[in-house]
């Protein structure tokens, strides 16, 4: 598996984790 294919989608796999739990935050209030 090429390294920087894996980052990518590591990269991507924490931007939608980050995106997720700030929408979860905002629905809260």
């Amino acid at each position: 598996m090429d390294l920087t294919f894996a980052a990518i989608i590591g990269g991507r796999m924490r931007n939608m984790t980050a995106m997720f739990y700030f929408l979860h935050r905002v629905a809260e209030c």
